[in-house]
């Protein structure tokens, strides 16, 4: 297909599919050139807005630092200590967010970001138990180190008694 508007001339144009809108995109025909379709790709241009607030699925008290990540751009931001979260100049279109919170489950969505509305979520995390790998205690007293489970003591000296954790 070929495109009978005059070289240099401005052109606009808008294209839509399905839920989605290109917004408009200003495009110039060089001079002596020809604008052909298959030299016209229509870039979803323009950008829009995540808004929303971060709960406990189980009471929906509201959760302070949930990370939350645009993880095709690798953006990101975290909820504030109302649980809500803002972030803007998202490019428009369907995006994977991730959700995650130490001591929560993580939560995965396909999002889609609209040019005419900021998208509004209230994303509810499950509380998730800590795993905590085993933990080895040694006894320090007067009379030297303890083995763990032996009852006997070693009286040389192996480091400080407050040793590192």
């Amino acid at each position: 297909l070929a495109c009978a508007v005059p070289s240099d001339h401005p052109l606009r144009v808008e294209a839509e599919a399905a839920d989605l809108t290109s917004g408009v995109v200003s495009v110039r025909v060089p001079p002596g050139s020809l604008l052909l379709s298959q030299d016209l790709s229509i870039v979803r241009s323009g950008t829009g807005t995540l808004v929303g607030l971060a709960v406990d699925l189980e009471d929906q008290g509201p959760l302070e630092g949930v990370r939350l990540v645009l993880e095709d751009l690798g953006v990101g931001t975290f909820s504030d200590e109302n649980g809500r979260f803002l972030l803007g100049d998202i490019p428009l279109g369907r995006h994977i967010l991730r959700a995650e919170m130490l001591g929560r489950h993580s939560v995965t969505d396909t999002i889609q970001i609209r040019p005419d509305r900021p998208l509004q979520m209230e994303i509810r995390l499950p509380p998730e138990a800590l795993a905590v790998p085993g933990i080895t205690v040694e006894v320090f007293s007067s009379g030297g180190w303890a083995a763990p489970g032996s009852g006997s003591r070693n009286s040389g000296h192996r480091g400080s008694p407050w040793g590192s954790v």
